[in-house]
């Protein structure tokens, strides 16, 4: 019976990442003046690196040419982060009617502390709600504000070589002089509102340490109780073989050892002890177990600290 694990990709809830060059475009589109959704859709170009026109005339083909190559050296502004971890709510772990006392012990006690599981993520929340309020925040400052009037430049002039181009007309060198020179402080703008939104994002928290610790030890319960199922369904098939052989096969102690500790070199003897009774129902002296084994000439037992050992000769 293979159990199900905990996924560890519930504990995080998030959005898409966030650009604000994405949400500057959506409120665009939104326009329903005819030149200015003209300048939003030339802007949206400028964002997204599509900027690239039919011309006829190749002196603004190469102006074009130009502001492209401005744009491609533009760095990106970072991505808001818009996430928080979850509390994860544990299934009960079933027992069933075939587990021995130990085993439903064992699921008992971890029900007990898995399903009245409770973290208190306030803390996660509340920066979660924040980062909204920060994207408003940063739309209103003076930086973003410049870099937008600095991109709308950039489609303005798009916008002229599209209509000089039209009319047969050489867009004025002037205009690209412009925006070549107005590269660096767009640079600049940029690197400061990708900081702005660097540190709203170091405030986002996506993992809580003591729910991915809970989590790990659920998974680590579920593989445990699946390990200890399977070695007592191995000893029950050990068990079984043994009721089903002849008498001097069965009490046989070389055999036995054999079969119930077939590779470890030492352990103690009451465990051969406990081992014996549950699998022959017989409760044989330490004596004569000592003797028994000795028997065996495979294995020798020794006394340390007033415990018995077996070791393998």
């Amino acid at each position: 019976m293979t159990v199900q694990l905990y996924d560890e990709k519930k504990l995080t809830v998030s959005s898409e990442p966030l650009n604000i060059n994405a949400l500057s475009i959506q409120a665009g589109m939104c326009l329903t003046d005819t030149f200015q959704k003209t300048i939003a859709e030339l802007k949206a170009d400028v964002l997204t690196g599509n900027s690239y026109y039919e011309l006829q005339l190749e002196k603004n083909k190469q102006y074009l040419d130009k502001i492209n190559n401005i744009l491609k050296k533009l760095p990106k502004i970072v991505d808001f982060v818009k996430e928080k971890p979850v509390i994860p709510e544990f299934d009960e772990i079933e027992v069933l009617k075939t587990d021995s006392n130990e085993i439903k012990k064992f699921i008992r006690k971890a029900n007990y502390d898995f399903l009245g599981f409770h973290c208190n993520h306030k803390d996660f929340d509340k920066q979660y709600d924040k980062v909204d309020s920060e994207i408003a925040k940063l739309f209103e400052s003076n930086e973003y504000k410049e870099y937008d009037k600095m991109i709308e430049s950039f489609a303005l002039v798009l916008h002229h070589i599209i209509k000089y181009d039209e009319m047969g007309k050489v867009l004025e060198h002037y205009e690209v002089l412009e925006l070549e020179s107005n590269a660096k402080k767009l640079v600049d703008l940029i690197l400061k509102i990708s900081a702005k939104v660097i540190s709203v994002n170091a405030n986002v928290r996506s993992s809580c340490p003591k729910c991915n610790a809970t989590v790990r030890k659920y998974n680590y319960v579920l593989k445990e109780v699946q390990r200890m199922r399977e070695e007592l369904y191995e000893q029950e098939e050990i068990d079984k073989e043994y009721e089903e052989k002849p008498a001097e096969e069965k009490f046989s102690m070389k055999k036995f050892m054999d079969d119930n500790f077939p590779t470890v070199d030492r352990f103690l003897l009451s465990d051969v002890k406990d081992k014996y009774k549950k699998t022959f129902g017989i409760n044989l002296t330490i004596a004569k177990l000592k003797e028994l084994i000795e028997e065996t000439n495979k294995f020798k037992i020794t006394n340390c600290k007033g415990k018995y050992y077996v070791s393998r000769v």
